[in-house]
């Protein structure tokens, strides 16, 4: 009795000092609906993500309606009905708006002023993938595979960069990442391509996916999820390809796995955190491509890729789930089900709140709570 009494104390003792990660709930707060996301196929809908900065969330959808709301209590600050069928966006900088659309514009507005129209530059073709700028240029691909780098500040042309694309292709593309004075993209071909951001010079190019088979399916290798970078690497995966590390300024290969998706990934102190494409969820050592754990308990649900909030991994599922999971071990801490969603882009979290977008169109805003 008294070795038993003895155990259950220093279980009580070992549990108080043990950090275990508390368990975390969403509670929505807000809602609003807009047009249902558009279709390729089943599994692959228009790249249309909410952007938050400061206290505002921008949003836009499939009809060209963008507007502002307030990201706390989605109250309505601006609204632009614009004539464009928009497919990737909406990316916030300097106070403006990128978007892309289905007639290859590229669009700019003004964040500050009711999202008036700053320029907007026609391109050759579709855009699929969200751009991306710093203080000088804008950047974003076409479907017909060429790279284009756009003056921020009036939308003139400044460099292009052409690649032939295969015949068959997700149509989803890659968002590129500028560092420095680089800035990187994937293509459909299964490469990544570094270029001096202001010339255009390719600096380097590497293939992280072959295309195997005889079909066109079969050979499919596109890149579709975003890039992502910590200043030293750049890390990129192919559809039924690899996911890789790559040396941002040489071009080596640091790490492979794999391990492919065309979810977008997410990226903290050395991480690398992604949902692959048989619905397993890895943890990655950013710098060795070391797996630091593996969770498969999911992989009948068609899950979305992941977000970071503090100690956790928030996932979405087609299924109208958000699931949390330990950030360290990929344990399950907790599932909330939102009906009449269904989720296929990755939760957007921002401070305390967590923005759900589903594929009928409905942004569902929820705060995240202990």
């Amino acid at each position: 009795m008294m070795m038993k009494y003895t155990k259950w104390i220093a279980a009580i003792i070992l549990g108080c000092c043990v950090s275990q990660p508390s368990v975390a709930s969403l509670k929505p707060i807000w809602d609003a609906k807009y047009r249902t996301l558009a279709f390729y196929s089943a599994d692959f809908p228009i790249k249309l993500a909410p952007s938050v900065s400061s206290d505002f969330i921008y949003i836009a959808d499939p009809n060209g309606t963008v507007n502002a709301r307030n990201a706390q209590t989605g109250k309505m600050v601006w609204q632009n009905k614009l004539h464009y069928k928009f497919t990737a966006g909406p990316y916030f900088h300097d106070n403006k708006l990128f978007l892309g659309s289905q007639e290859g514009k590229l669009i700019a507005l003004d964040a500050n002023n009711k999202g008036k129209i700053l320029w907007k530059t026609p391109l050759a073709s579709e855009i699929l993938a969200a751009p991306k700028a710093n203080n000088e240029f804008v950047f974003v691909n076409t479907m017909d595979g060429k790279f284009y780098a756009l003056d921020a500040e009036t939308g003139r042309i400044v460099w292009t960069f052409d690649r032939a694309v295969p015949q068959l292709i997700l149509r989803q593309g890659s968002a590129p990442v500028v560092e420095d004075n680089v800035v990187l993209s994937g293509f459909a071909s299964g490469k990544v391509l570094a270029f001096d951001l202001q010339t255009g010079s390719l600096l380097w190019e590497k293939m992280i996916a072959t295309p195997k088979g005889h079909s066109e399916l079969d050979r499919m290798v596109d890149i579709s999820a975003d890039l992502l970078s910590d200043g030293q690497a750049v890390f990129s995966s192919a559809f039924q390809g690899q996911t890789v590390g790559i040396n941002l300024h040489t071009g080596m290969t640091l790490w492979e796995r794999e391990i492919d998706t065309q979810h977008n990934m997410a990226l903290e102190n050395d991480v690398l955190y992604l949902t692959d494409n048989k619905n397993i969820l890895w943890a990655l050592d950013a710098k060795t491509g070391a797996t630091l754990w593996k969770q498969a308990d999911y992989q009948k649900e068609s899950l979305t890729g992941p977000a970071i909030y503090e100690d956790k991994i928030l996932v979405g599922t087609l299924s109208g789930q958000v699931i949390f999971l330990d950030k360290k071990e990929g344990k399950l801490l907790e599932k909330k089900q939102f009906k009449g969603h269904h989720f296929m882009q990755s939760p957007v979290v921002a401070q305390d709140m967590a923005y759900l977008m589903s594929k009928e169109g409905k942004l569902t805003a929820a705060r995240i709570q202990f």
